[in-house]
């Protein structure tokens, strides 16, 4: 039902309210960009509509945090925008909001480094299979304790959600963010792209359409969790980090 019926019992009750949308980077690798976009902007108008003093952008780590810091970005920079500034901001277009977090957030002179994050977080919408609060590709190997299966794959879309993701991988060839943290972002986010890969041939694999062998598959996985090691190690401490490479239980 969204923001605004609920909203609205809070406002008639006169309670100070805020609205608290999320970023959709949990159980992803790397974002839902349409549906962080959808959230957030029905979140900021029924805020409008109801009078509520402001907007939290929220991030949560459902199931390991497998995403990193990039897959929040763009829909930190939309809610920003949108927040404050509805009736500009809230169609911004993509190539807009890719080049703002380039030239803002990344000072990327290449102007490629948000838009690889962009064509990541939109696999989902190219794959055209749905699941719940998450990403098909993420429940195809990560467990969550939850029967959370999305069904067989739209497997003409597996072709294209993988050049998709090959697409993201040309464009961090030419990325070039001049932030401190730069070289670690692109690692990272080289990484998701290799997860979400991962998830598709997982996916194809169920549907019995896998061109990888088994073999192949499982020494991914062993590679994949190693990676997410290093990657987490870099940026956070280690408590919670065995429990999330636990969660990658495909072998």
């Amino acid at each position: 039902r969204g923001f605004g019926p609920r909203l609205e019992r809070f406002a008639d009750s006169g309670f100070r309210v805020w609205v608290a949308p999320g970023t959709s980077g949990w159980n992803s690798f790397v974002g839902r960009h349409d549906n962080a976009r959808a959230n957030i902007l029905d979140a900021v108008e029924a805020a409008v509509g109801h009078g509520a003093e402001g907007m939290l952008n929220t991030e949560w780590g459902d199931n390991g945090h497998m995403q990193p810091p990039f897959a929040t970005l763009p829909a930190l920079a939309y809610g920003g925008a949108t927040s404050w500034c509805r009736e500009a901001n809230g169609d911004l277009d993509d190539a807009d909001l890719c080049a703002s977090i380039d030239l803002h957030l990344l000072a990327d002179p290449a102007g490629a480094t948000a838009e690889a994050m962009v064509t990541l977080a939109t696999v989902e919408d190219t794959l055209a299979v749905r699941a719940v609060n998450g990403a098909p590709f993420f429940y195809s190997w990560v467990g969550t304790g939850f029967d959370l299966d999305a069904g067989p794959p739209s497997l003409p879309n597996l072709g294209p959600a993988l050049d998709q993701v090959a697409r993201a991988e040309q464009l961090l060839d030419d990325a070039r963010p001049d932030v401190g943290d730069g070289a670690q972002l692109l690692a990272e986010t080289r990484l998701s792209a290799a997860m979400v890969r991962h998830g598709l041939h997982r996916m194809a694999a169920d549907a019995g359409e896998s061109v990888i062998p088994p073999d192949d598959l499982a020494r991914d996985a062993d590679e994949l969790r190693e990676r997410h090691r290093r990657m987490w190690l870099a940026r956070s401490r280690p408590g919670g980090l065995e429990d999330s490479v636990a969660k990658m239980t495909v072998p």
